[in-house]
């Protein structure tokens, strides 16, 4: 990247931002610069929602030659949002830049868990119940993934659970993070 900042884009959403105001979130992100060899872009959104008491959203997706790192926090003061993202975004980078300096070996995803996972099923007699797709999201990234590498993109996204093409099965598989803060793995049933 020749100039660091020209690779920083920020978007707004039900705010007008000030030109000082977006000067400030480069400044903020001068730490990453460091990091440019790894960064292919990031994406800034702020997001103002006026019906909500807790109604700023500040996100930071930092495209990376390995997948995306995303942080997102929400409140009222833009600033402190600001800063609230700096601070989760540094070890997430940090720890990526780690794992692909070192190119140490595959950390498998420990398989002698024989759990099974608890489904729940929802309750169809009461007549209230009425679920809601409130969301959809496309996949986009189709390349194959190792499912520590799967866990890895999960976290640097900070979801709960992750969709991906395993590389060992060519099948779409889900890792989740469980309750006991280790990771699970739903696969398809071999045909």
């Amino acid at each position: 990247m020749d100039n660091f900042s020209d690779s920083i884009e920020v978007q707004s959403r039900g705010i007008k931002l000030t030109q000082q105001n977006k000067d400030h979130m480069k400044r903020k992100l001068s730490f990453l610069e460091r990091f440019s060899k790894y960064i292919d872009h990031i994406d800034i959104l702020v997001e103002k929602n006026p019906g909500e008491s807790i109604n700023l959203k500040y996100e930071i997706s930092v495209s990376v030659k390995h997948g995306l790192i995303r942080v997102e926090e929400r409140g009222v003061d833009l600033y402190s949002l600001i800063d609230a993202v700096n601070e989760t975004l540094k070890p997430k980078i940090e720890k990526y830049k780690d794992k692909y300096t070192d190119h140490g070996g595959e950390k498998p995803v420990d398989e002698t868990d024989d759990s099974q996972i608890d489904v729940t099923e929802p309750d169809t007699e009461t007549p209230l119940y009425s679920p809601k797709i409130t969301k959809r999201k496309t996949y986009s990234d189709n390349r194959p993934l190792h499912p520590s590498e799967a866990i890895e993109q999960m976290e640097m996204l900070g979801h709960i659970s992750f969709l991906f093409r395993n590389i060992e099965t060519d099948r779409y598989t889900m890792v989740y993070k469980r309750k006991d803060g280790n990771y699970g793995l739903v696969e398809p049933e071999s045909a």
